[in-house]
């Protein structure tokens, strides 16, 4: 564990990888053997708390009161959600909720958060709103890519079906299909599934096994049994891409209606523009003839990795990161290591602590460099031998 070592002294970024968001390593069975199977809880226990409630008020054709209930992922820690368009269409405003801790329902004590619009594409079904006072430790879900889809592979869907609060469901790809046309103005890549999705699962995560977004639960067929399809992360990236090269800023719900210019919007940063790791401070290590350089990685607004850099440049850099906010009053945690020639600055390789026990569970392979493992392979004691930093 390393703490209290943190600095404001400033230090050039350019040869620290920036590895957030983390690669998800498998989880540990019962028995505390490593096994390579996620299981449905591990990814449950994962993403759930980067899964929001989303509950939206407006009017109904005869101009009575109504609303309505989706989900929505978080997508960093401004308080960015990413969401389907329908979930908020007419709304006169919303608000976004996150799961209690240790509950699965809301009650009246649940913090309401008012959201502001930042972009829309009805064509794609998509959203994406801000948190006007986002608070502190949001978790975020990580974006997978279409390589990270199968047809035949295993996917996890959270969201509220019929108000039931962050329910849990699993089924697997069907097919990828591309450029579907649903109800007009709709075409877009999706990704079909046998995933149970009723109404509140709309602008819910579709998940891997490693927890990471492949698609946003949109819609079901009436006229068939088991035919759901969600917008295919091919989609969401393009989208999110596109509000990146924007000059959006967070509107009121009203204004979006009637196309007025926006107010001064919250101070803020798009879902993408997070493509470097800030320097937090700096110091001499008091055991090993190194610098220690405090880092925000993601743009979390905290301290949440340490770079390690041996004064010997024959000696791999060690990328310390913290993957979960400590609880409240503890300390934090560096649960993976990222270890990195000093010469080429590429990741060799990681490892591990998937249960926060102290000792690492696996070692992530970075074939290439990249700085998501291309596997994991189960940490023993022949391993453990090529870590001799610390």
């Amino acid at each position: 564990m390393l703490c209290g070592f943190f600095l404001a002294l400033p230090v050039a970024a350019q040869d620290i990888p920036n590895v957030s968001p983390n690669q998800v390593a498998p989880n540990i069975s019962p028995d505390r053997s490593v096994s390579p199977e996620t299981s449905g809880s591990s990814v449950y226990n994962r993403a759930v708390n980067g899964v929001v409630w989303i509950d939206c008020i407006g009017k109904n054709k005869n101009g009575e009161a109504a609303g309505g209930v989706g989900a929505g992922s978080i997508l960093n820690a401004q308080g960015f959600i990413l969401t389907n368009y329908h979930v908020v269409q007419g709304a006169d405003r919303c608000y976004a909720a996150l799961k209690p801790q240790g509950l699965t329902a809301l009650t009246n004590k649940t913090p309401r958060y008012k959201l502001a619009l930042l972009a829309l594409d009805p064509s794609k079904d998509l959203a994406i709103l801000v948190m006007e006072s986002a608070p502190a430790g949001l978790v975020s879900i990580p974006l997978g890519s279409m390589n990270d889809v199968q047809v035949g592979q295993e996917v996890h869907a959270i969201g509220h079906p019929k108000h039931q609060a962050w329910t849990y469901t699993k089924g697997v790809v069907s097919q990828i299909r591309l450029q579907e046309q649903g109800i007009s103005p709709f075409v877009a890549d999706v990704v079909q599934t046998q995933t149970p999705i009723n109404p509140g699962n709309s602008g819910g995560p579709l998940l891997t096994n490693s927890g990471k977004l492949i698609a946003v639960n949109t819609y079901v067929r009436t006229d068939a049994q088991n035919m759901n399809y969600a917008v295919a992360v091919s989609e969401v990236e393009r989208f999110i891409e596109t509000v990146r090269r924007s000059d959006n800023k967070p509107r009121s719900f009203s204004q979006a209606e009637t196309g007025t210019k926006a107010e001064a919007a919250p101070s803020t940063t798009t879902p993408a523009a997070c493509e470097s790791a800030k320097v937090l401070g700096e110091e001499r290590s008091r055991k090993f003839a190194a610098k220690i350089i405090s880092l925000d990685l993601g743009c979390t607004g905290r301290a949440n990795a340490a770079y390690f850099v041996p004064d010997d440049t024959a000696k791999e850099k060690v990328l310390h990161v913290s993957t979960q906010p400590p609880a409240p009053g503890g300390d934090r945690y560096f649960d993976v290591r990222y270890y990195v020639d000093q010469r080429t600055g590429k990741i060799l390789w990681s490892w591990h602590d998937v249960d926060m026990d102290g000792k690492p569970d696996y070692m992530g392979v970075h074939k290439n460099g990249e700085k998501t493992p291309s596997e994991f392979i189960p940490f023993n004691a022949t391993v453990g031998n090529r870590f001799s930093q610390p």
